[in-house]
């Protein structure tokens, strides 16, 4: 008759363990998917707020996204820049996952010259989403003569 082995087994059960703490903690991680797409609806302005800026395109290679903001504010370069003040989004990848614009900002440089991250003329941009997601990138709509409709490349971070 074999003896037990009690250390064996114990080196057994802490490794699975370990392993399965692992796994959920992966599971929680944060996602990083990339977008591409286009301004498709500049908004609505009424009173100091601009409603309704939509923008849609890809996601990674095999989803979509879109989404809607609220912002206070004038675009355009020299200007500084606009304060988002709320909106929704959506995206097909992996499943489908939507919520809310909380907050965010959008910059513009100085002018076409000026590269303040995402080449000359180009503004950045960075949201915070409901959940704990954000989206951060590029937002070229100052080269309309080059490229239209106004282009958004960037990054959305799903909790």
């Amino acid at each position: 008759m074999k003896r037990p082995r009690p250390i064996r087994s114990l080196a057994i059960v802490v490794f699975c363990a370990v392993l399965l703490n692992a796994s959920a903690l992966l599971a929680f991680a944060a996602t990083s998917v990339p977008i591409a797409g286009y301004e498709i609806f500049p908004g609505v302005r009424q009173g100091t707020i601009t409603y309704g800026a939509t923008f849609a395109g890809r996601a990674d290679t095999n989803g979509s996204w879109a989404a809607s903001v609220s912002y206070t504010g004038t675009p355009g370069l020299g200007g500084g820049g606009v304060t988002i003040v709320g909106g929704r989004w959506y995206v097909r990848w992996q499943g489908l996952r939507y919520g809310v614009v909380i907050s965010g900002a959008v910059l513009w440089p100085a002018d076409l010259a000026k590269d303040i991250g995402c080449g000359a003329g180009v503004a950045t941009f960075g949201a915070t989403l409901s959940g704990g997601g954000s989206i951060a990138g590029c937002l070229d709509d100052t080269h309309l003569a080059t490229v239209f409709p106004p282009t958004i490349v960037g990054t959305l971070t799903l909790p």
